[in-house]
């Protein structure tokens, strides 16, 4: 690879291996790689780095005109109203009734309001489609927080029923022993009450 380099400097050729990059969102362009393909194709040194040249340039031009080129959806729509609001007042004059303006005809009239239909329609399904977004997200979360409040009701249940079994095995033991005192006691009555009548 070092006498690659060192053979490329000695033939003069001024060339880099990089990669030309115009913007953030531009494509990645291996300059070297591009020259070496050149090369193995037949091209000389010098032919090689003028086609790279021209090409390196024609990609960043690519890159910086796609980039100014590129706008949001969100830039596009206001855009859009922007255009409608001032052909509406372009066609029309909202200060004024029809009758008070003679230079603007009845088909004119006409077509404003039905340009104005049209707006106010785009701008009623827009609205409805956002409420149907927020009304889904919400919708969502709802879900969302009624799985977290299942899931915890059923860790507490289980936990509930956890406890209530241990208090069942305890409370039956506890049984156990107190059923156990009890024959012993009655036992021990029993047999005090036979030695005292013995002696009587």
């Amino acid at each position: 690879m070092a006498a690659l380099w060192r053979r490329i400097g000695s033939a003069g050729l001024p060339l880099r291996r990089g990669f030309c990059m115009a913007a953030a969102t531009s494509v990645p362009f291996d300059t070297y790689l591009f020259a070496q393909n050149l090369k193995s194709k037949g091209f000389t040194s010098k032919e090689a780095d003028a086609i790279l040249t021209v090409t390196r340039a024609a990609v960043g031009e690519m890159n910086t005109t796609r980039v100014s080129l590129f706008t949001p959806k969100t830039d596009h729509l206001e855009l859009k109203t922007d255009l409608s609001q001032k052909v509406l007042r372009s066609t029309m004059n909202f200060g004024a009734s029809p009758s008070s303006i003679p230079c603007i005809s009845p088909r004119a009239v006409e077509i404003a309001h039905r340009h104005m239909r049209e707006v106010i329609e785009r701008d009623f399904s827009n609205l409805k489609n956002d409420i149907r977004m927020t009304e889904k997200l919400d919708l969502d979360k709802v879900r969302t927080e009624l799985a977290k409040v299942e899931r915890e009701f059923l860790l507490q249940k289980k936990t509930d029923e956890e406890t209530l079994n241990s208090l069942h095995i305890a409370n039956e033991k506890l049984e156990k022993r107190i059923l156990q005192y009890t024959v012993a006691f009655s036992g021990t009555f029993c047999l005090v009450l036979a030695r005292v009548a013995a002696f009587f």
